[in-house]
């Protein structure tokens, strides 16, 4: 975090580059909790937008759990994999998306492209990408810095107490 940083480097709290200061453009000091730490800040209300109810930095802010632009994304996904076109084309849906962001829209999108967007758009959300690996069997793409992702590491296996109490478990498992 921004402490390790400072007692690294020759910085001090007062002159880190804005991009990793603690203290945000309305003033807060965001070093109080591990998301605030390392996440993007996305999550957090500003103080200055405090109303009744909401009453410290961040405070019930709902939590993104499931994006317009990652449905269009999935539906886009959902259309180069063989689905029926219904509502719109695999290349409006990407394209509905990129347009938000001010980017040139895409033509005859791949499965590749998609993924790449769901990359570029989700990022610092937790889990998207690792769930979109396994889904898609990438699990080559998991694999980094000497440790190796493998198929048999996709998923969690029940614990044999769950098991004896409900054999269902054991069969769905296997």
């Amino acid at each position: 975090g921004i402490d390790s940083l400072i007692a690294t480097t020759p910085y001090t709290a007062e002159t880190l580059p804005s991009f990793v200061s603690p203290i945000t453009r309305d003033g807060d000091e965001n070093t109080s909790t591990v998301r605030s730490i390392f996440s993007s800040g996305k999550h957090y209300l500003p103080t200055n937008q405090l109303i009744p109810g909401r009453t410290a930095y961040g405070s019930n802010k709902n939590n993104i759990v499931f994006r317009y632009s990652e449905t269009l994304l999935m539906y886009a996904e959902a259309l180069v994999q063989g689905a029926n076109n219904s509502v719109m084309t695999a290349d409006e849906a990407v394209n509905q998306v990129r347009a938000r962001a001010n980017m040139a829209p895409l033509s005859g999108v791949t499965l590749d492209q998609i993924v790449d967007e769901k990359y570029a758009e989700l990022s610092m959300e937790w889990g998207k990408r690792f769930f979109d690996m396994v889904r898609l069997g990438r699990y080559d793409e998991l694999s980094f810095d000497g440790r190796t992702f493998t198929e048999d590491r996709a998923f969690v296996t029940y614990h044999q107490d769950q098991i004896d109490e409900f054999p269902i478990l054991g069969e769905i498992a296997n």
